[in-house]
């Protein structure tokens, strides 16, 4: 019942604000969408529903999946990936991105599967510019598989788990 109440509420609020604005914004009727009442009503009222359920909160709903070890400097990443020399994956990602969101629990389950046999890595190519820059990371999600140090193969975009599961498998046969 209250979830409902916060409903109605948010669209009369909505609606409200919108009339109120259109008449503050718009005196002269000079804009074509603020001088227009009811289509402001009604986009305040879409406003307000939004807001009631949730707004922006309820977009980033639900907890990021982590996995594999976060890398921020090329210190790092030389000494975890291309100088321990036994087969990596890197993932190269942002959190804003919904691709990226997509692949993070593909890759939490092939980080379970492949335990002890590949070690998984992330890189936030926001945060970390350098290895971003170094790496010539043009679009994320981008994956760089390594085996004895070396870049095997460099995929960009989502792929599937049994994609993935196929590159993996090819990369410990090697």
């Amino acid at each position: 019942m209250a979830y409902v109440l916060r409903i109605i509420l948010g669209i009369a609020l909505g609606a409200a604000g919108g009339y109120g604005l259109s008449w503050l914004l718009c005196l002269r009727g000079g804009c074509p969408l603020t001088s227009n009442r009811p289509l402001m009503m009604v986009m305040g009222g879409l406003l307000g529903l939004w807001l009631a359920t949730g707004g922006y909160s309820a977009l980033k709903a639900g907890q990021p999946v982590s996995f594999g070890k976060d890398l921020t400097t090329p210190e790092q990443f030389a000494a975890q990936v291309t100088q321990a020399g036994g087969p990596a994956l890197v993932d190269f990602y942002t959190p804003a991105c919904p691709p990226c969101r997509r692949l993070a629990p593909i890759l939490a389950e092939l980080e379970k599967q492949y335990q002890g046999r590949i070690a998984f890595f992330r890189v936030d190519a926001g945060r970390a510019d350098a290895l971003a820059a170094e790496h010539r990371i043009q679009a994320v999600p981008t994956l760089l598989l390594y085996r004895s140090g070396r870049q095997t193969l460099r995929i960009e975009g989502l792929r599937s788990k049994e994609d993935l599961t196929r590159l993996l498998d090819g990369l410990l046969t090697e």
